[in-house]
């Protein structure tokens, strides 16, 4: 009999709400690097590259910041998939389109770019602002006590 409450949420949103609690954690969880996407391979058609592109822009730095070199092959799917979609000319079968907008939509969910799984993408931490009550500000733990000097 299946147990559960459906998806979990990733660490990354409990950690951006600020539920995340450090002793459910996993600790042999991979830690995931934020990178930039490498420049398009020479051998893709031009329309694959523009793709390519594309999708960089919206997963690199200034877009959500989610892209890491781990996901490099899952990218290089997104990126054929969506070209798949965009190259489907009128001869194309239906059948066949439908299932291109179907991968194309599964990828693009994969790296956080649907309005469903944004909020669940693993974006890349911003730096807070410096404040001049930083020096007298202490981090420590709900409850803990603070000792007086």
């Amino acid at each position: 009999m299946p147990r559960g409450g459906g998806n979990r949420l990733p660490a990354a949103v409990k950690a951006a709400r600020g539920t995340l609690r450090r002793s459910r954690e996993n600790p042999a969880a991979p830690k995931v690097e934020a990178g930039s996407p490498p420049r398009p391979p020479k051998h893709l058609p031009e329309m694959e590259r523009a793709v390519w592109r594309e999708l960089a822009r919206q997963v690199g730095p200034g877009g959500t910041g989610i892209y890491s070199p781990a996901f490099y092959s899952c990218f290089r799917l997104a990126v054929r998939a969506v070209y798949l979609v965009d190259s489907a000319g009128p001869d194309t079968p239906p059948t066949a389109v439908g299932r291109y907008v179907q991968t194309a939509a599964g990828m693009l969910s994969r790296l956080g770019l649907d309005p469903a799984s944004v909020s669940k993408a693993s974006h890349a931490p911003k730096k807070k602002a410096p404040s001049a009550l930083d020096e007298f500000s202490v981090e420590r733990r709900p409850g803990a006590l603070r000792a007086v000097e």
